[in-house]
């Protein structure tokens, strides 16, 4: 495995970058202050601006290091920031890493997701050397496992009552595709 960091990276409709203190006002309305959206991640929602530049922040100070991962989508015609992606967990010993999402509600069902998630999983295997990318979902959310589908992943299973997410017992399903799946 070879660490690059967040590189920016284009697709047709879309361009994945790092995102900077410019963004806070675009990721709290669009996605970071939503019930509804943000309803099946481990985080709650921000209650206000000033949290999600804290975030940033933190954000900005982590994208020195090549080993983070983590990008902002936005819109090529629009120049509007519509979610973020990321890799949230890796395991260089197995060449494995693990993928997170989220988008905007007013973005949802546009096929937006899913070709920012085919143009991480190609990142990942042609640039750093990974074998394996997978992801989970909560049940009560299955369009996220149609993105999951859509970009070439195969479910491998679920795990009933596995974590607790927000005081609830939540099950997901999980996804993965390998480089030789490709």
């Amino acid at each position: 495995m070879q660490h690059l960091g967040t590189k920016l990276l284009e697709t047709e409709r879309l361009i994945l970058r790092k995102m900077t203190m410019q963004d806070a006002q675009s990721m709290y309305t669009n996605w970071a202050n939503n019930d509804e959206v943000t309803r099946f991640v481990t985080w709650y929602p921000y209650d206000n601006v000033e949290d999600v530049r804290k975030r940033l922040i933190r954000l900005e100070e982590m994208y020195v290091e090549n080993n983070f991962y983590s990008w902002g989508i936005e819109l090529k015609e629009s120049k509007e920031l519509i979610g973020e992606i990321s890799f949230v967990d890796f395991s260089e010993k197995h060449e494995t890493a693990t993928l997170g999402y989220i988008i905007g509600k007013e973005f949802w069902g546009q096929g937006y997701m899913a070709e920012a998630v085919n143009r991480l999983i190609n990142f990942a295997f042609k640039d750093l050397n990974l074998y394996r990318i997978q992801a989970f979902y909560d049940v009560r959310n299955p369009n996220s496992g149609r993105v999951m589908e859509k970009a070439g992943m195969k479910y491998e299973g679920t795990l009933r009552d596995c974590r607790i997410v927000k005081g609830e017992r939540v099950t997901l399903k999980q996804y993965a595709i390998l480089v030789t799946d490709k």
